[in-house]
């Protein structure tokens, strides 16, 4: 296990250019999306630190490998109070990213309302982990990218004991490991928020199937993430994925993240590739 501070991290060569080292614990089938938007999330950091993040929309070309990426940057809106970049990511000759990214620097006296938080959701302290819950149910090897992670999902979901189809929904409350101080860079703080979002929906549409559903794999085709919040500092974060629609070769839904203290800190919506179905374990 690496931790994601450093595994997203990247170093400025030139004004536009940086280089990312993507690392092989931040893979599922390939390098995950959301671990691949941080790694630019970071750099736009870098060229805006007074900034926060406010969208990002991203197309994910091609699947990006675990080794070294190069991210380029380019400043194509540069408002009073708005900024727009542009992102890249490039493998070799593998284009495997392009996307927008929009921040704004120029806080203002507005109206502000709370309609997506939420609140009454299980606290984690009261709920346990998935390997206490697992190891009570099943014994299976689990990726390496889930030991990123403390989880706590608020309902076990085991499409082995039932066929039945439910709900397409999947919540679940994250701590990213090891501990770290969130506080000290919103940027890297915010950049776990990609991460959450983009493993949100499959579990969900997986659900909605039932046990027909538990081995559908799906590459993410693009992903936009709107950023409600500007500290994203908690260190547990909730999770909820929902499915939306399975069709035509695509599977498409939603996620978003809470704070621990009910505060809606992001959402997004994502369409997915359908593979197929992985062979069974």
């Amino acid at each position: 296990m690496r931790d994601f501070a450093s595994a997203s991290d990247v170093k400025q060569v030139s004004l536009s250019a940086f280089q990312a080292t993507l690392h092989p614990e931040w893979q599922i089938f390939g390098i995950n999306g959301g671990y691949l938007m941080a790694t630019v999330l970071r750099a736009v950091g870098c060229l805006a630190p007074e900034a926060r993040p406010v969208s990002m929309s991203s197309h994910f070309l091609q699947s990006a490998s675990p080794g070294n990426a190069d991210v380029e940057v380019v400043k194509i809106r540069d408002g009073r109070r708005a900024q727009s970049f542009r992102v890249s990511v490039t493998q070799g000759d593998r284009h495997v990213l392009e996307g927008i990214v929009l921040t704004s620097n120029s806080p203002v006296e507005s109206p502000r309302g709370k309609w997506g938080d939420r609140q009454g959701i299980q606290h984690p302290d009261t709920l346990p982990t998935f390997q206490e819950s697992a190891a009570k149910r099943r014994d299976k090897p689990i990726l390496p990218f889930w030991e990123n992670f403390e989880r706590k999902p608020i309902e076990w979901l085991d499409y082995a004991s039932s066929c039945a189809a439910d709900a397409p929904v999947s919540q679940c409350w994250f701590r990213f490991l090891p501990a770290a101080d969130w506080g000290s860079d919103r940027w890297l703080s915010a950049a776990r928020l990609p991460v959450l979002l983009d493993i949100g929906p499959l579990p969900a549409i997986r659900r909605g199937f039932g046990e027909g559903g538990t081995r559908h794999v799906a590459s993410s085709l693009d992903m936009h993430i709107t950023f409600h919040e500007g500290d994203c500092s908690d260190d547990w974060l909730m999770m909820e994925g929902v499915g939306l629609a399975a069709g035509d070769g695509l599977l498409s839904g939603e996620a978003k993240v809470w704070g621990g203290q009910g505060h809606l800190l992001a959402s997004g919506i994502q369409q997915m590739l359908y593979r197929g179905c992985a062979p069974p374990t």
